[in-house]
């Protein structure tokens, strides 16, 4: 099992909570989605499953890193470049289901950031995205 199925196997258990869930809804690229979606099908999920667990990853890794080294307002900026940089420029939209605490967790940084539960939603992802990619890499 690679590094990757293992963080992303509670997805799978997670399905069985869907009634425990909140919706956080955002307008993203396509590039960004399918992503998320090509990811969730190398590993035989579906995108809407996987996407909560990249939240969470982006989630903690903006935790971790904005509490003594990094500027919160400058890692967005950079996130948010990077979401608008995805090739596919049309955009879709997309509602996440996710457990009541990630997205009150979500949506207080959100307002601690003066941003939308939206985009720090794009921002989010794009960081779990980066977070996982970096752990299969050994480098």
């Amino acid at each position: 099992m690679t590094p990757m199925e293992k963080t992303l196997a509670p997805a799978e258990a997670d399905a069985e909570k869907a009634a425990e869930r909140l919706r956080l809804h955002a307008v993203i690229r396509m590039g960004l989605y399918r992503e998320v979606e090509a990811m969730a099908g190398a590993i035989g999920l579906e995108a809407n499953l996987l996407a909560p667990v990249v939240l969470e990853r982006g989630l903690k890794q903006y935790d971790k890193v904005t509490r003594y080294d990094v500027n919160p307002s400058a890692l967005l900026a950079r996130l948010s470049k990077k979401a608008e940089a995805y090739e596919d420029t049309s955009t879709t939209e997309w509602t996440i289901k996710m457990s009541r605490r990630l997205v009150m967790r979500i949506r207080l940084r959100a307002k601690e950031e003066e941003l939308s539960a939206a985009q720090m939603m794009t921002c989010l992802l794009v960081y779990g995205i980066e977070d996982l990619e970096n752990e299969e890499d050994p480098c």
